[in-house]
């Protein structure tokens, strides 16, 4: 569900994410009162819904909304702010809508659309959602118009098949790969698709079921809600690499019990001594793996 405006009118664009099926209702206001007005008419029409997803409008957020859903028993499900990939389904339906409303004969082109197999399910949306073929003004033979029952396991099947195919091409085209998931308490920067860099820090907080969203506190706006495309983990410091103060070091160790024994023929000469003791990371000294040394004092012997 998402609200257009067209040539200066506003509309309210619903989609059934099964079937496909289409609304596009005119409205007066875009008030919460306007909106749940139009929803208990498709409501009336159709049934219930379990979920009414949307984005994150003022119409959907307000208290009024609420107390509807809770009225009618279903649930409400937001898409990730500044993110309007989260209800693809949705920004489809508004792109066909307008296309439909810059037709000479809206109601046509809108009852066209019901009655033509869809590229996902491979079914039309009416035959999806009654279980038969509009009459249209195309010819028909009339057994064409005769209900019949659709595979419900197909029409799944099909659009499952089709989303997939979908994903593989949008990934591959575009380098995508998968995200890790994130944990509260995991430190994060946060950009949006408006923002060239990644400067805003925050924390965060908690996830959604399938950790597509997140809730994260930043120090300079508070809590926000974001997709974790726009979140970046910050690695956390490694812990790996403990200072060792020079005198009690394991090089120094070892360049005593060299300097003593310099006189073995067993050991090398101060460039061996030298190949031992190594830089780590963070400008520390280490000595070499115990492995390396013995294959170093083996090859000055030969």
């Amino acid at each position: 569900m998402d609200l257009l405006s067209f040539e200066g009118k506003d509309y309210m664009v619903v989609v059934d994410y099964y079937s496909r099926w289409l609304e596009i209702l005119r409205l007066t206001s875009t008030t919460s009162a306007a909106v749940i007005a139009k929803l208990r008419s498709i409501f009336m029409t159709h049934g219930f819904p379990e979920v009414v997803k949307s984005d994150n409008g003022t119409q959907f957020q307000s208290k009024e909304f609420r107390d509807f859903a809770k009225e009618f028993d279903f649930r409400t499900s937001t898409s990730s702010p500044v993110f309007p990939q989260a209800n693809g389904e949705a920004e489809s339906g508004v792109k066909i809508a307008k296309k439909i409303l810059r037709q000479s004969s809206p109601d046509i082109a809108l009852l066209n659309y019901r009655a033509t197999p869809h590229s996902s399910t491979g079914v039309s949306p009416s035959q999806a959602l009654m279980g038969r073929q509009l009459r249209t003004r195309l010819p028909v033979l009339p057994e064409v118009l005769v209900p019949r029952p659709v595979s419900d396991a197909d029409i799944r099947q099909a659009d499952q098949q089709a989303k997939d195919n979908y994903k593989f091409s949008y990934d591959k085209r575009h380098g995508a790969t998968p995200l890790s998931k994130l944990v509260p308490g995991d430190q994060v920067l946060v950009k949006t698709d408006a923002e060239s860099t990644w400067k805003k820090k925050g924390t965060v907080v908690a996830a959604d079921a399938d950790n597509r969203t997140y809730l994260i506190n930043s120090p300079s706006t508070g809590v926000l809600r974001r997709n974790r495309k726009h979140l970046q983990q910050i690695p956390s410091p490694r812990h790996d690499i403990i200072p060792v103060s020079p005198e009690h070091s394991p090089a120094a160790s070892d360049s005593k019990d060299i300097t003593s024994s310099s006189d073995s023929k067993d050991i090398g000469d101060s460039k061996d001594i030298n190949r031992r003791v190594t830089r780590a990371v963070g400008g520390y000294t280490a000595a070499k793996p115990l492995r390396y040394r013995e294959e170093e004092v083996c090859a000055a012997i030969v």
